[in-house]
């Protein structure tokens, strides 16, 4: 069974919780696309304990359980709707955000992707 994507203002609540974390180390909903792609596509199964630090950067910003709880299961429903399109060998778009002017750089998306080919960096030199 395939996984449902998140509607654009699941998307919008994901950003606006990434946004509170303001931290340096923190990212943004693009960078999250790319970071979990490598995820996923990496040679090693990384477990959540591990990743999630790296997403809010050194602080978390909940207001209680159930925000958290929230969060993660956007992630975890974000995670699964890239898996599956990348499993089923259809063509996986990017998450890119629009600048001002209207141009996807995709500069964070590749920073993300990059951030997680540091889970085993090693392995991936091997693929």
């Amino acid at each position: 069974m395939k996984s449902q994507p998140l509607a654009d203002t699941e998307l919008d609540h994901l950003s606006a919780v990434l946004e509170r974390f303001g931290d340096k180390r923190s990212m943004n909903l693009e960078q999250l696309d790319g970071f979990l792609a490598a995820l996923i596509c990496g040679p090693e199964l990384v477990p959540p304990s591990k990743y999630l630090p790296k997403i809010w950067g050194d602080q978390t910003v909940f207001e209680d359980a159930s925000s958290a709880q929230e969060f993660l299961s956007l992630i975890m429903r974000h995670w699964n709707a890239i898996a599956d399109t990348l499993n089923s060998g259809e063509v996986y778009l990017p998450l890119l955000l629009e600048d001002g002017s209207g141009i996807a750089h995709g500069n964070d998306w590749a920073n993300g992707f990059l951030r997680g080919m540091e889970f085993g960096k090693e392995d991936w030199a091997l693929c």
